[in-house]
């Protein structure tokens, strides 16, 4: 049975990035795999497709941390990949004494399905600080409606007691965390999800009710 080659637009700034990705997922290496055209820029992207016989792709799968501007020094990339490693080590250190504090995402993932078993219709979304990247990757499997950060104090502001610069990050974020939820609210009714749907057969019904007005009159 003939399964379609997928095509994929990747765009990094790093071209150590776009080899992996290349030599990774391109469909001579994988089975399934796609048909990639890769660069630092998108138009160089969709050039390197178009020398494969694809004119446009079914997705664009995009950097990030990605500079507007001028690509970075192969020297600077070095120095990111070292401070990288320092970050990763911190990061572990910071999982570490989670743990000891019996905290984890687990908790927020089993307490939501708990709610989803109780409240069905009522959308839920996670609120939190402490994620990382995996742990947005993982709740974008269950049903949460949207992912939230909460706001981190500015370096201006860390020479206040913790928790008063903690106070007056939300406090600075309070109308754009309220417009966030209520977006999350909004987004989840029976309205919104199937206004289209709804629209779609009115526009019908009227359009059927004309006609058959017209009908009547010429007839």
């Amino acid at each position: 049975m003939y399964q379609k080659e997928y095509a994929i637009c990747f765009i990094d700034d790093d071209q150590d990035e776009i080899k992996r990705f290349k030599n990774n997922l391109d469909k001579d290496k994988l089975e399934n795999g796609f048909i990639i055209g890769a660069g630092t820029t998108y138009p160089e992207a969709l050039d390197d497709l178009k020398k494969q016989g694809r004119k446009r792709p079914d997705i664009f799968v995009l950097d990030l941390y990605y500079p507007m501007d001028s690509r970075p020094t192969e020297e600077q990339l070095q120095k990111l990949h070292v401070e990288r490693k320092l970050y990763l080590k911190a990061q572990t250190k910071f999982r570490t004494v989670l743990a000891k504090l019996n905290q984890s995402s687990n908790g927020g993932i089993t307490l939501a399905y708990v709610i989803g078993q109780n409240f069905k219709s009522i959308p839920y979304l996670f609120f939190t600080r402490k994620g990382t990247l995996d742990d947005a990757i993982h709740i974008l499997k269950t049903k949460a409606t949207k992912i939230m950060k909460k706001p981190d104090p500015e370096e201006k502001d860390e020479s206040l007691p913790i928790n008063e610069a903690y106070d007056k990050a939300f406090k600075e974020n309070a109308k754009n965390i309220a417009g966030e939820i209520k977006e999350a609210i909004i987004i989840s009714t029976w309205w919104y999800k199937n206004k289209k749907i709804v629209i779609g057969f009115i526009a019908g019904i009227l359009s059927s009710l004309l006609a058959s007005v017209i009908w009547s009159l010429f007839n």
